[in-house]
Order: C-alpha cells, then sequence, then structure tokens
C-alpha cells in the first residue's frame, strides 16, 4: 500500500498547499468546502506514522453549520465548535491523475508519457504527408508538361503499309493423352495399361515423440491499476495481483500415420485427330495509300487465319522542318497521299496526339 499526500489551491489566493493544510499558507483562508485534491505522483510515499493513521482515518467532515472541513477523528468543528452530527463527509473514490494547474494549456495535451511517446511518430507522419503532396505536385506538373500540345501544320512524305494473313492447314496429328482426356472426335488407332499415380492408403500407426509449448502461471505481481482520493488531502495507490506466466516446453507421445503406396494404372491411349495449324504466314507490302491483302489459294485442308494490318504515316513540318512517324488506322491512312497537308496536335514528347487532312490539299 503506498500513500502520498497531495495538493490543495488556494481559490483566494492561487497559492498551492499540501494536502492535509486546513489554512492557505499564502492568505491564511480556511480551506473551502468544494476544493479539489491534486494527485501528484511524484510526491514522497508517506511513511510517518501519524500521518499514515491521519491519511487512514476517513474522509474530512464538512461541518454543516459554517462549512469548514475537519479531519475524519475530531468530533466537534474546529472552527465553530458544532458537534459532527449529521455533517457530511468528503467524497471519496478512485481518480484520474490530474494535469498540474500550473502547466501551460498547450502543453497539458502532451504532459502524459504516453502522449509524449506519440510526438515522434505524428512529426513522422507530417512529414511524410508533406512529401507526398510534395511528390504529387511536381510529378502532377511534369505530367502536364509532357502532354501539353501544340498544333502544327505537317506534309506528308511518305506512306508504309503491311498487311499479312496467318495460312493455316488441316493436319492429321497422332497424339497420346489418358483415357479420360480423349478428344471426342478423335480416331483411336490403340490402348495399353500404365501406371498412372500412386494413391497414399494408411495401414497402421507408430508411437512418435512430439514437442509443444505450454503456456504455465508461475506466480503473481502487483500492477498498479489506479489512484483512490481519500478525502482528506492524501492518495492512495491502488494495485491489483495480475498473474505471470512463462513458456514451457513439454513432451509428449502422439500416434503419426504410416502410410504405403499404392500403385494406380489407367489406359493410355494413342489417337489420330484432325487440327488447324498455322503453317505459314503470307504477307504483302506497299508505299501507296492502295493497300492489298496477300492473294491466298485455299480448299478443303487450307485456309486464312487471324488479319494484322500496320499502316505508317512520314511527315514534315512545314516550318521548323522537323520529321515525324506515326501509326494510323486504315480509315484515315486511305485519306492520305504524299505531299497531302495536315492539321496535328503534338505533345511536348514529340509525339503526334491527332491528325487530321485539310480539306483540298491533294
Amino acid at each position: 500500500m503506498t500513500i502520498r499526500e497531495g495538493k490543495w489551491q488556494c481559490t483566494y489566493c492561487g497559492a498551492m498547499n499540501r494536502g492535509r493544510a486546513l489554512q492557505c499558507v499564502g492568505c491564511g483562508a480556511t480551506r473551502e468546502q468544494d476544493v479539489k485534491f491534486i494527485y501528484d505522483e511524484s510526491a514522497p510515499e508517506v511513511t510517518d506514522e501519524a500521518q499514515l493513521r491521519a491519511a487512514q482515518a476517513g474522509p474530512d467532515w464538512i461541518c454543516e453549520t459554517c462549512g469548514t472541513s475537519n479531519p475524519n477523528q475530531q468530533k466537534t468543528c474546529r472552527q465553530c465548535g458544532a458537534a459532527r452530527g449529521a455533517s457530511q463527509s468528503r467524497a471519496a473514490g478512485m481518480v484520474n491523475t490530474p494535469v498540474p494547474p500550473d502547466l501551460p494549456a498547450q502543453l497539458q495535451s502532451l504532459s502524459s508519457p504516453a502522449a509524449a511517446r506519440k510526438l515522434p511518430f505524428k512529426a513522422l507522419g507530417c512529414v511524410a504527408a508533406l512529401l507526398g503532396i510534395l511528390v504529387i505536385t511536381v510529378s502532377g506538373g511534369l505530367i502536364f508538361y509532357l502532354t501539353r500540345t501544340h498544333e502544327a501544320r505537317l506534309s506528308v512524305t511518305g506512306l508504309e503499309w503491311q498487311r499479312s494473313i496467318e495460312v493455316e492447314e488441316l493436319q492429321t496429328l497422332t497424339e497420346q493423352s489418358w483415357d479420360d482426356q480423349v478428344p471426342p472426335d478423335a480416331r483411336i488407332i490403340s490402348r495399353r495399361r500404365e501406371f498412372h499415380h500412386n494413391d497414399k492408403v494408411q495401414v497402421g500407426t507408430r508411437p512418435v515423440e512430439q514437442q509443444y509449448t505450454e503456456r504455465v502461471k508461475v506466480g503473481t505481481r502487483k500492477v498498479k491499476v489506479g489512484t483512490k482520493d481519500l478525502g482528506n488531502g492524501y492518495f492512495q495507490d491502488v494495485y491489483k495481483d495480475e498473474p505471470v506466466y512463462e513458456n514451457r516446453t513439454r513432451t509428449r507421445t502422439v500416434q503419426e500415420p504410416v502410410y504405403r503406396d499404392v500403385p494406380i494404372y489407367k489406359d493410355k491411349v494413342t489417337y489420330q485427330v484432325d487440327r488447324w495449324r498455322v503453317t505459314r504466314t503470307a504477307q504483302a507490302t506497299g508505299q501507296d495509300n492502295a493497300p492489298a491483302w496477300p492473294a491466298l489459294t485455299e480448299g478443303p485442308r487450307l485456309r486464312a487465319g487471324r488479319r494484322t494490318a500496320r499502316y505508317i504515316v512520314r511527315l514534315r513540318d512545314q516550318q521548323s522542318g522537323k520529321t515525324y512517324e506515326t501509326q494510323v488506322d486504315a480509315a484515315l491512312f486511305l485519306r492520305l497521299a504524299p505531299g497531302s497537308v495536315c492539321r496535328a496536335q503534338i505533345n511536348n514528347l514529340g509525339s503526334i496526339t491527332f491528325i487530321e487532312p485539310l480539306a483540298g490539299s491533294f
């Protein structure tokens, strides 16, 4: 049990007084009945026997005649001499640790150890937030600059197109697979029994020593859980017994299953199946605005597959002489010809973002 003497502040002159004092050391005023006792965690532990008896005697009582505070063991009021009678005792009970009143209001929120521990993390959070804003601002400005465009007039200096078609041939393939994976349109040639996999089958158990960790209670320790205002200028620290645990390594015997591999066999099937396969790619190229697909000869076992096309336009800025090369779609490519003039949008990366041929330019 730890008892510490508290403080109280005079409402008349503001002087701080010892908890047990009944009169202000600054102005001599009597301690008022509604004065609040202040807990001082740094105050020394009370060890004097007389003080301990006074602290444990119970809360002060307030004279119902004159309102003066009196020690619990006193039978008559020290101010007016009235008997205690039905006079009420000061309130006592658990309290929160107050902030000393002489601390500036701005610092009160930082006076607790928990708040002090959080302060560096708050500062780091502010720095991280500012860096994030700076990165977003710089990257946003850079993106805006690079994607900003200007208009220019460009002359077409050359055209190039490439078109290709994948040529597919229907081929008869000979393949193998397990019986349950044979395609429905396959023509089976042969089948034979083969090893597929092992199934593990439990055939018994065997004893095995196993180590494990167990949490064991090894004692108790006293932990401070609060402070009690004794109602007479003293405070008592309140403790509770908290269990103490430690991990202990134990050994136990368990039954571990024993397995045996059992081979499983299935039918392996050889079959033939017809499948379309890409055997070559036919290509056609040109440097005009009349693209054409390569000619193909199709038949029962030959067909055209996937088609791809690429259309390239080369241009020159009429003012700066700078040259560009860009890829366009088929519709725009057919509207262009060497010597035609286009209105274009060009970004600061040097890429054409928009191009439109001018009417009557070719």
